[in-house]
């Protein structure tokens, strides 16, 4: 079995009490048939000594190997596995980690080990979030979100050439009233939504690289977003959308934004809290929201960005200044004006 880890150098996303590890598997059968993966050990090494580790396997009634989303590996195919330790205590130090997976194979055990170095990261870019008002960290990239779960080994996605996850901590933002609705009425209408024509503003400064201002908005119950244009335009996915370079190796996609909105041009500098769009309802999105990333690159194929917002708090909290804002899933944040 052939082990390869997305990313390569994965990034340690700090919270207040452990780092996020957030990597995926690409496991490749060199086996002419099936091949059924028992157990994923997680070794924590410092100077070649062992100071943690973690197991996952087929122990107990309902065993933990079976919360994995692959543990059949069909004969000469490449799949994809979600690394299932997704925390790493913060006292815990080591140098490096390795990965041991154990597969059952006819009669016998096959075993492969990976070691992976990954680093702690910050972004540079000191960002404000990009909606104002009380917003609601409708998905964010906890362990259980699509944002995190995306399948490299998808038939889907190796067509239209997607090999790295640039969503891989991204956030969707929906404006939200303090009883918790996204939407008045039914939201059968696209107006229904609050966050329809909310204004979209720049999260830092920086320079307008990328944009999409012409793609017209899907309307709620007629209209839905057509996936075979995909497979001709993999950014369309997006939607009208904007990118930001921040100048410093680190860029902005702003998605799902509302046809002929965008108030910026492509090589226009722009500052922070510049107003550049309206929210709407273009690309693949069944409900109003803000699409938010921080990624390596303008390129479509590329790694993300742990990120987190200044001037913000969550609503359950008073503001914390100096601090920096990393929501959860399900968090509602309320922005502090200046």
């Amino acid at each position: 079995m052939i082990i390869k880890c997305i990313p390569e150098i994965p990034l340690l996303e700090e919270f207040d009490d452990y780092y996020s590890l957030s990597l995926d598997f690409m496991i490749t059968s060199d086996e002419k048939d099936e091949a059924e993966l028992t157990s994923i050990v997680m070794e924590c090494i410092r100077n070649d000594e062992l100071v943690g580790r973690k197991i996952v396997d087929s122990n107990g009634v309902s065993p933990g190997i079976k919360s994995m989303n692959r543990t059949v590996f069909p004969g000469s195919e490449t799949c994809c596995v979600f690394n299932p330790f997704h925390t790493i205590e913060k006292g815990l130090a080591f140098s490096h980690l390795r990965f041991v997976f154990r597969f059952s194979h006819r009669e016998s055990t096959i075993e492969t080990s990976v070691d992976v170095y990954p680093k702690r990261f910050s972004a540079v870019t000191e960002l404000e979030l990009p909606l104002k008002g009380r917003i609601l960290t409708y998905e964010a990239h906890d362990f259980l979100s699509h944002h995190r779960r995306v399948d490299l080994s998808h038939p889907v996605l190796q067509k239209i050439k997607l090999f790295k996850n640039s969503g891989r901590y991204s956030f969707d933002f929906c404006p939200v009233t303090p009883d918790g609705r996204l939407s008045v009425n039914d939201g059968s209408m696209n107006e229904d939504w609050l966050g329809y024509g909310a204004d979209v503003f720049a999260p830092a400064d920086g320079v307008i690289t990328g944009l999409e201002n012409s793609t017209e908005d899907n309307v709620m119950g007629q209209k839905e977003f057509d996936f075979d244009q995909v497979f001709d335009n993999p950014a369309s996915l997006f939607g009208n959308h904007v990118i930001i370079d921040h100048e410093n190796g680190e860029y902005s996609l702003l998605a799902h934004l509302m046809k002929g909105s965008l108030k910026v041009k492509r090589g226009q500098k722009v500052e922070r809290n510049t107003k550049i769009a309206k929210l709407g309802l273009s690309g693949c999105t069944s409900w109003c929201h803000l699409h938010y990333e921080l990624r390596e690159s303008a390129e479509f194929d590329c790694h993300g960005l742990p990120s987190s917002f200044s001037r913000a708090s969550p609503a359950s909290d008073s503001f914390r200044r100096g601090k920096r804002l990393n929501p959860q899933s399900g968090v509602v944040i309320i922005t502090q004006s200046r």
